[in-house]
């Protein structure tokens, strides 16, 4: 998906620039003129060969989606729902074009499901960082009624190290 995304955005970028020339200080020309003669022609080869090949991810994936594998996209997911990667579930706080926005924790733990409730800073409070998922990293997708169900909140052993200072007062 991502080659797909990438190839995309360069090919628009070729269009763009065929149909806007820049002089030769590099400065864009007051009138745009379209690109013309060898530099146009140039162009028109990029484009074609860049369509060619996002065509052959295309198909690339359409051939994998025929034969049972799932690509995951942004319209599979709901900020909430719980993305599997790397043997651990993470709570899906935003979905992008290209990758989900998950907790992070700088605390290392066993537990198979990261929430952002359960996600803690180096100091031990609570960590309002987030990382990236790419689409391409995830193996499966839980709805928070399954989460809930299959992982039950609880406060772990991590929450209740970091609830009080070093001094034992409440934080």
């Amino acid at each position: 998906m991502k080659r797909i995304l990438n190839g995309e955005a360069y090919q628009r970028l070729i269009v763009r620039d065929g149909e806007h020339v820049l002089d030769g200080d590099g400065n864009p020309l007051t009138e745009p003129q379209p690109a013309v003669g060898a530099y146009r022609e140039r162009l028109q080869r990029e484009e074609a060969a860049l369509l060619g090949k996002i065509a052959y991810w295309e198909d690339l994936i359409a051939q994998a989606e025929a034969q049972g594998v799932k690509v995951w996209k942004p319209s599979d997911f709901t900020p909430g729902d719980f993305a599997l990667s790397g043997g651990r579930w993470y709570e899906v706080l935003k979905k992008n074009t290209e990758s989900l926005t998950i907790p992070w924790s700088d605390q290392d733990t066993d537990e198979k499901i990261l929430r952002r409730s359960q996600a803690f800073d180096r100091l031990g409070g609570p960590s309002v960082a987030t990382d990236r998922l790419t689409y391409g990293k995830v193996q499966g997708r839980m709805s928070a009624i399954e989460a809930a169900r299959k992982f039950p909140p609880r406060i772990s052993s991590l929450v209740l190290e970091h609830a009080h200072h070093a001094d034992g007062r409440p934080r």
